[in-house]
């Protein structure tokens, strides 16, 4: 998946199957073990979904 970020870039998600990593791919690529990757998505799904302050991802949010 690529999407648009500021300053007219781009980041690319690519998944791996041989080392089972989800490469983030910027101006340089981070590797991001499967198991991580869910966990992001889990934690960043509960900060929205329970409206937890977190200056990353829900900085306006009520606990």
């Amino acid at each position: 998946m690529k999407i648009e970020i500021n300053n007219n870039r781009t980041m690319e998600f690519v998944h791996d199957e041989t080392t089972q990593k989800v490469n983030v791919i910027t101006d340089e690529t981070t590797a991001i073990p499967e198991g991580d990757m869910v966990m992001l998505v889990n934690y960043y799904r509960y900060m929205k979904e329970n409206d937890v302050q977190c200056d990353f991802i829900n900085p306006n949010g009520k606990y």
